[in-house]
């Protein structure tokens, strides 16, 4: 795939990326405030046995207790993978609430519920909320994912494939500064975009991880937006479709308008037509008349008379035909020409559409997505690198800079406060290859820019494309302990990638590694791919009200940030490779 890789630094200290599973940062997307758990945390009640010894944590309160054959679940979306697989299940009554994502860490931590659907990982303050309630968090269980995908038209060529996530916002948020790709180092040609109508799920997914807003609206967007509430009629805009068909259309409409217009010059060109055919057929009788004349040859008068006639109109049937397909070879010269300028204008690229990774896959042939970087310095596994994963010696060092880059970046001093006044969190954007440390923390390389991402399957459900979602499901080592709890997770794991390919989800399902790794979790000790999983019919959801949580009947709640781990699959790739499938081959 000859493609041209590019990225722009972009000098903005803001977080843009996401977490590595249980590495203890949690941040979000710029422009989208970071998710952390609702739920207090108490100060350790610790206490110190007879030796001196520093008594273990003990819970503050008493947890809520469920009767045996229930469970409580928070959830993200009523309809989602999570709510469909409970109501496959009929092992056991699952009691489910809609809540935010905050909300839910906070719910499980309290015990109130035993699961919760989530697209973050959990964080130290996660761990901390539930430690100080004696309750330990579980590695979080992938189920499925998602992702936005920005597309142009397969056929054209705009000069570039590949824009940081940053520029992505740029191009869609309102005040964008873009109207022409040639701003973005591209070929020169008008810049204009689409999407969908802002009362849909996929707008607020794609508000969520392209402009970075919890609920965005059409005021966020840009004012040449074109809205669409179908993804067909946005995929014809994208590629043109529909302006080539109108095109098309106003050629037709114009050759009828000529057929029209020329009718008395084609009766005068068949009328000229049909004189000299007679003219020439009459020449050709007087000729052979003249030369039996002349050979004393007797004809019969009436015979050749009929015969004659019949010579002439012979002629001018000819004569009608060739002047009709004359006349017609010119107005289809003409309108030919009208439909090749008309369609010319209507087909120049340049229009961008976002679209979820299970429709563009389904039509992959008709569109060309973009790749996206993060635009940032990143981590072999595709992952943002962040000034908490430096050594203490390389934070000294380039803390400031990076004070130097975020004063600039807000106008103000240079802080003198030291290393101590940068959050953990901060991204190393703007670093040169000089100034950046060529490996972590913990001895892994960092590569700077480009690291352009193709969206597919294998850089989505890892978490490496920057506009990916995955979810998740969390529970605690005491839920686990619950039949009804161990059993329903089981058969999610054992079902989610069917789920996730149902109609109703239209979701990436999860790698055979992924679901493995997650039975692991959950107590299967040997688990194996089964042949052919079979769901359980008949609903056995409760979405009854729960006084401890916030449920948000019929709406979807505020997608959360992804929280996208190391891969969990090898591939086998060329020395020069960035070792992750989709994403180029790393250099500074």
């Amino acid at each position: 795939m000859n493609r041209t890789k590019r990225a722009v630094s972009i000098f903005a200290v803001g977080v843009l990326g996401v977490v590595a599973a249980g590495c203890g940062v949690n941040t979000a997307k710029d422009g989208a405030p970071a998710k952390a758990s609702t739920a207090a945390v108490p100060p350790s009640a610790t206490g110190t046995t007879g030796t001196g010894a520093v008594a273990p944590t003990t819970p503050r309160t008493s947890l809520p207790r469920r009767p045996d054959g229930t469970l409580a679940m928070d959830v993200q979306d009523r309809g989602g993978i999570s709510a469909m697989a409970a109501s496959r299940f009929g092992g056991a009554r699952v009691a489910m609430a809609q809540t935010s994502e905050d909300r839910a860490y906070g719910d499980l931590c309290d015990g109130t519920v035993d699961v919760i659907e989530t697209s973050n990982v959990p964080t130290t303050a996660n761990y901390t909320a539930c430690s100080d309630n004696g309750l330990q968090i579980a590695d979080a269980i992938q189920t499925a994912s998602d992702a936005i995908v920005l597309a142009t038209k397969n056929e054209s060529d705009i000069g570039g494939d590949c824009i940081t996530v940053q520029q992505a916002r740029d191009i869609f948020r309102s005040g964008s500064p873009y109207s022409n790709w040639s701003q973005l180092g591209f070929d020169s040609y008008p810049l204009r975009t689409a999407g969908r109508e802002a009362g849909s799920d996929s707008f607020q997914f794609f508000g969520f991880e392209v402009l970075g807003l919890n609920s965005a609206a059409l005021a966020d967007v840009r004012p040449d937006y074109r809205i669409f509430t179908q993804d067909g009629r946005l995929r014809a805009d994208v590629t043109n479709t529909r302006r080539i068909a109108a095109a098309n259309r106003q050629a037709t409409l114009r050759a009828s308008d000529l057929r029209a217009s020329t009718r008395p010059a084609r009766r005068a060109a068949i009328a000229r037509a049909e004189r000299l055919a007679d003219a020439r057929v009459q020449k050709e009788i007087k000729r052979v008349n003249d030369r039996n004349r002349r050979l004393g040859i007797t004809v019969d008068g009436v015979k050749l008379a009929a015969a004659n006639s019949r010579k002439v109109e012979a002629a001018k049937r000819v004569a009608r035909r060739r002047a009709n397909a004359a006349f017609d070879a010119g107005l289809q010269r003409q309108v030919r020409a009208f439909r090749r300028r008309v369609v010319a204008a209507a087909d120049v690229p340049g229009v961008v559409g976002p679209f979820r990774f299970s429709y563009y896959e389904l039509f992959e042939d008709h569109l060309r997505p973009l790749e996206i970087d993060f635009g940032l310095p990143e981590t072999e596994s595709g992952q943002p690198v962040r000034y908490g994963d430096l050594s203490p010696a390389q934070q000294r060092r380039v803390a400031p800079i990076l004070q130097r880059i975020r004063a600039r970046n807000a106008g103000t001093a240079v802080s003198s406060s030291g290393a101590s006044s940068v959050p953990p969190g901060t991204t190393l954007a703007g670093l040169t290859d000089a100034e950046l440390p060529q490996r972590d923390k913990n001895g892994k390389p960092i590569f700077n820019l480009p690291n352009c991402v193709f969206p597919a399957r294998t850089t989505i459900t890892s978490g490496v494309y920057p506009l990916a979602r995955r979810t998740f499901v969390v529970t605690t080592k005491t839920a686990l302990r619950r039949p009804e709890v161990a059993s329903y997770l089981r058969f999610y794991l054992e079902n989610a990638q069917q789920f996730a390919e149902a109609d109703q989800q239209r979701l990436v399902p999860i790698t055979d590694q992924q679901r493995l790794d997650g039975l692991r979790t959950v107590g299967v000790p040997n688990p194996k791919l089964p042949a052919d999983p079979v769901a359980p019919s008949g609903p056995t959801t409760s979405t009854g009200d729960n006084p401890t949580t916030t449920t948000v009947g019929g709406s979807p709640t505020t997608p959360a940030t992804t929280s996208p781990t190391t891969p969990t699959t090898t591939t086998t790739t060329a020395p020069d490779s960035s070792g992750i499938p989709g994403v180029s081959n790393r250099g500074g």
